[in-house]
């Protein structure tokens, strides 16, 4: 998806890039390789991990955000933000 919009040069509306994101990063991986370790959560494990998914791929955007914004690199939600809303 990323690959694809970059070749077209496409800049990702927010919303989508907010969905895809979640799917294109691995951290869905990661948090499995976790999951051994959540024994005693005390709500469903798949809101937990949506929420935690969410927190690391913004981390993850603001860690790299001049990064990307120096490559013209729209696959940030910050840059997509600023972009979308002014």
């Amino acid at each position: 998806w990323e690959l694809l919009n970059r070749e077209n040069k496409l800049i990702p509306d927010l919303k989508e890039y907010q969905i895809r994101r979640l799917d294109s990063s691995g951290v869905y991986l990661a948090l499995h390789l976790l999951k051994r370790e959540w024994k005693s959560i005390p709500c469903s494990i798949a809101i937990a991990e949506q929420k935690i998914a969410r927190i690391i791929c913004l981390s993850n955007d603001i860690k790299s955000m001049e990064k990307e914004k120096n490559a013209k690199d729209f696959h940030n939600e910050l840059l997509l933000l600023k972009y979308h809303t002014g």
